[in-house]
């Protein structure tokens, strides 16, 4: 069900809708953000609010239309509050990939239904998850 609403919110949307209060639907307030060698924590609606039109703005500019979802994964701690992995290949129009990222969130189940209450990200070139992250443990 985690996936299944990141897929319906997050990644098929596209272009088709701008970025605004409605993304408050499934990113929680506060939320803390962190890509790109930056690290946010916005309090308040309207950071939050903020961080999705920063995102979008230079997507758009690129020409972006979608986004596809590849390997995705989820961790369900309990019965409300999961991490999910996946890496979203953004795409313009004719199929061209415009950046590809991973990104983890750490959502929880509210009143309102299931919230983002933590995302971050990296760009990458790999097609699995396990190919994305830096890894720091000798195991690893």
């Amino acid at each position: 069900m985690v996936l299944q609403r990141l897929r319906a919110e997050f990644g098929c949307h596209g272009a088709r809708r701008p970025a605004g209060r409605e993304h408050l639907d499934y990113w929680g307030v506060p939320m803390h953000r962190s890509y790109g060698g930056s690290n946010e924590w916005p309090l308040q609606s309207g950071g939050v609010v903020g961080i999705v039109v920063s995102m979008h703005g230079p997507l758009r500019g690129s020409g972006y239309d979608r986004t596809s979802i590849i390997d995705p994964a989820v961790n369900v701690y309990s019965e409300d509050a999961a991490g999910v992995d996946v890496i979203w290949s953004r795409r313009g129009a004719d199929e061209t990939e415009i950046e590809r990222i991973a990104a983890h969130f750490e959502v929880r189940l509210e009143d309102k239904g299931w919230r983002v209450i933590s995302a971050t990200g990296t760009p990458t070139t790999a097609d699995t998850i396990g190919g994305s992250w830096v890894r720091s443990s000798p195991d690893a």
